[in-house]
């Protein structure tokens, strides 16, 4: 029961701390990217669009300051065997986390206060310190996640790390594709969603102006939205290679892939029957997980029969991965085929296919940070049972203190008051720098 209630807790925490962290790093650049684009089209309602979300950017902030406390707090009380031997390791990777996370407080606060100010592209450069703050301390945290999947820079000594390279511990083929990954989606699902505001906003607007306006920022969010839509996919086929050398029993409970193969089938749906040990009701096609796995249609896929059972990640991910897929397909091609109807073949044409798309693009935006949340649930509940995998199980990572389990129900708690809060916080914060549709 404490093994599950301590689960529960940490999945309920970063949840909700992912979708601060997803709106920390995706606005700042896209703010850049249309300030730029503001400046250089001497744009003024477009820069004052920029100026809300630069508002907007500065609550997520305040509300990502506090999220993040939370987290280190939850993890010092709950996790302490765990994060004792996560120090000793790739320690200064928390240290480095805190000086990119003061550079982008005092860059944001340089940008909001000069703003008006200081004009053009002297402005826009201040932006990019903000940009580089809120990276990097997303690629120092996602490291070491990746490092927890791929635990290297050390050897263990009376089940102690010793001989630390913090180098080789951080920087493994998995941190790289990790990193390259989770932020072209942060990216992806902000702009989408930004997008699918102004989709909104266009099909409300009463006065052409401000339709034009609003149709111009949208599809542009369309277009940095398949972009980086098309790199995230990219990524996302790398770290499927990557796992299948470095964790293979991860995306075998992904894909069903019950016994090592050849010629594996990719597997849609489908059920593990542990009676008869055979996956039942799955939509198979022939070859397929083999070549996106290995490049060749006849390659050999690693299956759970590679492990004991009792080292099997929940195969609930399977569901999980599915459900992803159709999010990631929608959140790709909805904004593509509204760019497509605005190509001059069809820019007169298909008027009605224009006007649905439009009303989709919402959608995709909720897709895409759909699809963001359960790409780190799969993640985190895929290295299970352990919290660093093959080196220490999850239930030897928390406190055996059940009082501290007890009281610890206090983090969702504040998790979903810090949610409301937010949402209530942002209008009274944008109201001061309106723009009337």
């Amino acid at each position: 029961m404490q093994d599950t209630a301590t689960r529960v807790l940490i999945g309920d925490s970063l949840g909700f701390h992912i979708f601060f962290v997803l709106i920390g790093i995706g606005l700042p650049i896209i703010i850049s990217i249309f300030e730029y684009i503001a400046y250089k089209r001497k744009d003024k309602q477009l820069l004052e669009e920029v100026r809300r979300w630069t508002v907007a950017a500065t609550v997520f902030v305040v509300t990502g300051i506090v999220s993040g406390t939370l987290i280190a707090v939850q993890m010092a009380l709950i996790w302490p065997h765990f994060m004792a031997f996560t120090s000793r390791v790739v320690g200064p990777a928390f240290m480095f986390e805190g000086y990119f996370f003061l550079l982008e407080a005092a860059f944001l606060s340089l940008f909001i206060l000069s703003w008006g100010k200081i004009k053009g592209f002297k402005h826009w450069w201040i932006g990019l310190g903000v940009i580089v703050g809120s990276l990097g301390s997303a690629v120092v945290i996602t490291l070491v996640n990746a490092w927890m999947n791929e635990p290297t820079g050390f050897r263990l000594e009376n089940g102690q790390p010793v001989d630390v390279n913090i180098t080789a511990a951080l920087f493994t083929s998995t941190g790289f594709v990790t990193v390259l990954h989770s932020v072209l989606s942060y990216i992806t699902a902000l702009s989408l969603a930004v997008a699918g505001i102004y989709a909104i906003r266009y099909i409300r607007a009463k006065t052409t102006s401000k339709k034009e306006l609003f149709r111009y920022i949208g599809l542009r969010l369309a277009v940095v939205g398949v972009i980086f839509g098309t790199a995230t996919a990219i990524f996302g086929d790398l770290t499927a290679k990557n796992l299948i050398v470095k964790n293979p029993q991860k995306l075998a409970a992904y894909e069903l892939q019950m016994k090592t193969e050849s010629a594996a089938a990719y597997r849609i749906g489908g059920t593990y029957n542990e009676t008869t040990g055979e996956v039942e009701n799955a939509i198979e096609i022939p070859y397929l997980l083999s070549f996106l796995a290995t490049g060749n249609p006849n390659g050999t896929v690693t299956g759970l029969d590679s492990v004991p059972k009792m080292y099997w990640p929940p195969l609930v991910t399977h569901i999980l991965f599915d459900i992803k897929m159709v999010t990631a397909m929608i959140t790709l091609l909805v904004p593509l085929g509204l760019l497509l109807l605005y190509l001059k073949p069809l820019k007169h044409r298909l008027e009605r296919l224009r006007w649905l798309m439009w009303r989709l693009l919402p959608v995709a935006g909720i897709a895409a940070f759909v699809t963001v949340e359960l790409g780190w649930i799969m993640a985190e509940i895929g290295r299970q049972p352990f919290s660093i995998h093959g080196i220490m199980l999850t239930k030897d990572s928390f406190t055996t203190d059940a009082s501290v389990i007890t009281f610890g129900y206090i983090f969702p708690i504040a998790f979903v008051m810090l949610f409301i809060a937010t949402f209530v916080a942002l209008p009274v914060a944008l109201k001061h720098t309106k723009v009337e549709a």
